[in-house]
C-alpha cells in the first residue's frame, strides 16, 4: 500500500514554462496524510495555525498553485480543503482535526508535509473502541530527529571497536580503520535519514552520555553531531538507502525534463569484467556459437545475449550489434547491450541512449552512461570518483581503447582535474598506454601552448608546441592506425602557427590521403595536402592537385581555393601570386571573404586595379566587409572616381576612413576640408601640402620648412594698392624692388628644397 500511495502522490507535471508553478500531489496513509509540493527551489517557509486551519507560507510571491488533483486519492478525514492566498505565497490548509503537521524536504525542491492526528484525537478513536476511559495515555515522545537516531548509532558503534593500543597502526591497519570509519559515518548518515523520514525509531532506555574519543581521551564527542547534508565520498563498497529514497526515485520520473534522474540499473547487466571469464577470445566465443541456433532453427535469446556480451567483452562492438540486431527472433534487442555495443564500436551511443541518466550510480553503470553521451551535457548528476571507480575496474584492454574517448570527453566537459586521472590510470601499465592515448597527451599539450599568449609565455608556448609536436611525428613514425591523424594534427598545428613544412611531409599527407579515400578523414588529408604543399613552397603542384583533390577526394572547393590563395599571398613571391591568383578571377565567390580582402590588397598595391575590383566586388558581413568598403573606396580613387569614394565610405569611422575621404576632398578641390582631415590622422605633410595648395598662408607661417615658412610671410606682409601710393612713386617702386628680391631668394631657397620628379 505504501509504494501505491506514494507512486499516485509523486506524479510530477513538469515543464520549462512550470518553473514558478507549485504542484502539490496528496496520498492516504493509515495514520497520516501526505502532501508533496514541488517548488521551484528549496524556499524558506512558515506554518502558521488558528483553528481548524493551517497556513503555509513561501518566501517568494507570485507561485501558481495546481492543487486540482490532491483529493484524488485523499478521503478528506484530516484535509478536508486546500485553497491558495492572494498573493500567491501561501496556501491555506482547512484540518477536521487537531492535527500535528510535520515537514521535511526531499530532493532538491520537494516539500513533504505529514498531516497526522493529535494526541486529542486518538484519544477520542480509543473511546469509541470501547477502552477504558481511566486508562493512563502513555506519554508522547517527540519523533526523534535525524541528529538523535545518528547519535545513538554512532555511540553503539563507537562501543563495538577496540580500544587503541599504544602501538603505532601499520599503513594497512591504518587504510582499514579509515574506511571502517568511513562506512560508519555512511551508515549513521543514512539511518539518520531513516529516522528523519519516519521509518526508524530508537528504543530509549535512557540516553547515553556522550562518549569520548578512545583516541584522544582528553576531546568529548559533541552530544549532537552535526550531520553533512551531502552524501561521504563512494570509495568504500557500502550502499544504503530507505524505501521512501528508493520509491520515491522511481516515482520522480516524469516531468523533469531532458535530464531527469532515472533508477539506477542493475550492475550486472553491465559487468562487462565478468563476461570474459579466464578464456581467450576462440574459447569463449567458439562454443557460443556452435549454441547460438536451438531446435527448429531458432536462435536461443539467452546464447544471443551471452555472445553479445563476449563480443563486447572483447571490443567487438560491430559484431555485438550484428548479433543483437539479427538473431534476435523479431524481439527488440537489449536496449543496454545495444548501447554498449554501439559505445566500443563508434564511442558513444548518440541521443537518447538507454544508459543516460546513471552518471551517480553504481560505478560501472556510471562509467558506461559517461560514454552513453556525445557530449556529457551541463546539469546532468554526476558522480566522478564512481565513474574513475568503474573505468579501473574493466578490463585493460577495453581501458586502452574506451579510456581515451572517456578522457577527452571529460575534457571537452571542463572536467580538466577527472581527464587528468583517467590519464594517469592509463599511464600505469604499459598495455594501456595507447596509440591514442598519446595523441589526446599531445593535442592538450597543443591546446596548452595555444593558451600562451602572453610575451612572457611565448618561449614556454614554443617549447610547448615542439614537445607536441615531436609526440605527434613519434606516432606518425609508428605508423599505426592513428598516424594519418596525427599527420593531420601536425601539419595543421603548423599551418597555425605558420611555421615551415617540409615538402616530405606534404607528400606523406598524400599518400595517407589516398589510403583513406571515400572516409572523412580522406577528404580532411586530401585538404592538407594541398596546405602543406603550398607552405612548403610548391605552389605550381599544389593547384595542379587542386582540380583531382576535389572530384576525387570530396575536398570542399571553396575551402581548397581560399587555403591556397592565402598562402599564395602571403608566402608567394609576386610572379608566382600573380600567375596563380588571377587565374581565380574565373572563379567568382570561391574565396572567403578575409582571403579575397588580402589578395585584392595585394594587387593594389602591385598596381592591378581592375583585378583587385574583382575580388572585392560583393558585400561581405562584419569586419570584413568594412575592410571591403575601404578597398573599394581606394580602388575608386586609384580609377579617379573620388565621389564614388565617398560613398562607399558612408557610415564607416576610424582614421583609415578618414584619410581616404581626405584624399577624395583633394581630388574634389575642397583642400581646406582636406587640410583638416590629413591633420586630424596625424598626416602633417599631407595637411601642409592641401595648404599650399588652398594658399592658406597664416598655416604655413607656422611651417617647420623655412622655404615654406618664409614664403607665407612674405604673401602676408604683402602692401596693398593703397599703402604703395601713399609713399610717392619712387618709394613704391623701391618697395615692390626689395618685395620681389625677397620672393625670388624664397622661391629659390623652396626649388633647392623640393627634389625635381624623375622623368
Amino acid at each position: 500500500m505504501r509504494v501505491l500511495a506514494l507512486a499516485g502522490m509523486f506524479w510530477i507535471w513538469a515543464g520549462a514554462g512550470l518553473a514558478q508553478t507549485v504542484v502539490v500531489r496528496g496520498g492516504e496513509h493509515e495514520d497520516f496524510t501526505r502532501l508533496v509540493f514541488r517548488l521551484p527551489d528549496r524556499l524558506d517557509y512558515e506554518i502558521g495555525r488558528s483553528e481548524g486551519e493551517a497556513t503555509i507560507t513561501f518566501d517568494r510571491d507570485g507561485l501558481s498553485w495546481r492543487t486540482g488533483t490532491v483529493f484524488d486519492l485523499v478521503p478528506k478525514t484530516r484535509l478536508t480543503d486546500i485553497a491558495a492566498e492572494p498573493g500567491g505565497d501561501s496556501v491555506v490548509l482547512s484540518l477536521a482535526c487537531d492535527c500535528e503537521i510535520d515537514t521535511f524536504w526531499y530532493g532538491r525542491a520537494y516539500l513533504v508535509a505529514d498531516i497526522r492526528n493529535g494526541r486529542d484525537d486518538l484519544g477520542e478513536q480509543k473511546d469509541e473502541r470501547g477502552t477504558d476511559d481511566d486508562a493512563l495515555e502513555p506519554i508522547a515522545l517527540p519523533g526523534p530527529r535525524a541528529e538523535t537516531a545518528a547519535q545513538l548509532v554512532a555511540t553503539a558503534l563507537h562501543d563495538m571497536q577496540p580500544a587503541a593500543v599504544s602501538a603505532e597502526p601499520t599503513n594497512e591497519q591504518r587504510q582499514s580503520a579509515e574506511a571502517l570509519a568511513e562506512s560508519r559515518d555512511a551508515l549513521v548518515r543514512q539511518i539518520g535519514r531513516a529516522a528523519a523520514q519516519g521509518l526508524v525509531s530508537p528504543k530509549i532506555k535512557s540516553m547515553p552520555a556522550p562518549v569520548p574519543d578512545r583516541a584522544r581521551p582528553e576531546e568529548a564527542v559533541d552530544p549532537e553531531p552535526a550531520l553533512p547534508e551531502e552524501p561521504a565520498r563512494p570509495n568504500i563498497h557500502l550502499r544504503a538507502e530507505t524505501s521512501i529514497d528508493r520509491d520515491m526515485g522511481a516515482m520522480l520520473l516524469s516531468g523533469l525534463g531532458p535530464h531527469a534522474a532515472k533508477p539506477c540499473l542493475d550492475p550486472s547487466r553491465l559487468d562487462v569484467a565478468a563476461w570474459g571469464g579466464e578464456g581467450r577470445f576462440h574459447d569463449l566465443v567458439g562454443p557460443l556459437r556452435a549454441r547460438l541456433v536451438g531446435e527448429f532453427d531458432r536462435p536461443e535469446r539467452s546464447v544471443v545475449q551471452a555472445l553479445a556480451r563476449a563480443y563486447i567483452h572483447f571490443g567487438f562492438g560491430a559484431e555485438a550489434q550484428q548479433v543483437l540486431r539479427e538473431l534476435g527472433r523479431g524481439d527488440p534487442p537489449d536496449p543496454v547491450l545495444m548501447d554498449m555495443a554501439t559505445i566500443v564500436e563508434t564511442g558513444s551511443a548518440g541521443e537518447g541512449a538507454a544508459l543516460a541518466g546513471q552518471m551517480e550510480c553504481e560505478p560501472v553503470t556510471a562509467l558506461w552512461s559517461a560514454l552513453s553521451y556525445p557530449a556529457l551535457p551541463a546539469g546532468e548528476p554526476f558522480d566522478a570518483d564512481a565513474i574513475l571507480r568503474g573505468f579501473s575496474a574493466i578490463p585493460p584492454h577495453l581501458r586502452a581503447h574506451l579510456g581515451p574517448i572517456l578522457a577527452r570527453r571529460l575534457l571537452d566537459a571542463g572536467y580538466e582535474a577527472e581527464s587528468a586521472r583517467v590519464r594517469r590510470i592509463l599511464s600505469r601499465k604499459s598495455e594501456t598506454v595507447s596509440p591514442e592515448k598519446e595523441l589526446l597527451e599531445a593535442e592538450i599539450a597543443l591546446d596548452k601552448a595555444g593558451h600562451e599568449v602572453d610575451e612572457a609565455g611565448s618561449a614556454a608556448a614554443e617549447e610547448e608546441h615542439e614537445i607536441a609536436e615531436a609526440e605527434l611525428k613519434t606516432i606518425v613514425s609508428k605508423n599505426t592506425e592513428l598516424s594519418a591523424e596525427a599527420l593531420l594534427r601536425l601539419i595543421r598545428n603548423r599551418l597555425r602557427r605558420d611555421a615551415d613544412i617540409s615538402y616530405e611531409t606534404a607528400q606523406l599527407a598524400g599518400a595517407y590521403a589516398t589510403e583513406h579515400r571515400g572516409q572523412p578523414l580522406g577528404a580532411e588529408l586530401a585538404g592538407a595536402f594541398l596546405s602543406a604543399l603550398a607552405a612548403s613552397g610548391a605552389f605550381d603542384e599544389a593547384f595542379a592537385e587542386l582540380p583531382r583533390a576535389i572530384e576525387e577526394a570530396g575536398v570542399s572547393a571553396d575551402t581548397a581555393r581560399s587555403d591556397l590563395v592565402d598562402l599564395l599571398t602571403r608566402h608567394a613571391e609576386d610572379y608566382d601570386f600573380l600567375r596563380h591568383v588571377l587565374s581565380e578571377q574565373e572563379r567568382p565567390g570561391a574565396l572567403d571573404a578575409q582571403t579575397a580582402n588580402a589578395a585584392a590588397a595585394r594587387l593594389l598595391a602591385l598596381g592591378f586595379t581592375s583585378e583587385a575590383a574583382g575580388l572585392v566586388a560583393g558585400d561581405a558581413a562584419g569586419s570584413h566587409g568594412r575592410e571591403r568598403k575601404l578597398l573599394r573606396a581606394e580602388i575608386a580613387l586609384r580609377r579617379g572616381e573620388p565621389r564614388l569614394a565617398e560613398v562607399e565610405l558612408l557610415g564607416i569611422t576610424g582614421a583609415d576612413a578618414n584619410l581616404l575621404r581626405a584624399e577624395a576632398r583633394s581630388m574634389i578641390g575642397e583642400h581646406e576640408a582636406a587640410q583638416r582631415l590629413f591633420s586630424g590622422v596625424g598626416e602633417a605633410h599631407a595637411a601642409r601640402r592641401e595648404a599650399w595648395l588652398g594658399s592658406d598662408w597664416q598655416a604655413l607661417a607656422e611651417d617647420e620648412d623655412p622655404a615654406r615658412s618664409s614664403l607665407a610671410r612674405l604673401k602676408l606682409a604683402e602692401p596693398g594698392a593703397e599703402e604703395s601710393a601713399t609713399q610717392g612713386v619712387l618709394a613704391g617702386d623701391r618697395l615692390l624692388i626689395d618685395q620681389s628680391l625677397d620672393t625670388r631668394a624664397a622661391v629659390q631657397a623652396l626649388l633647392e628644397a623640393t627634389p625635381v620628379p624623375r622623368e
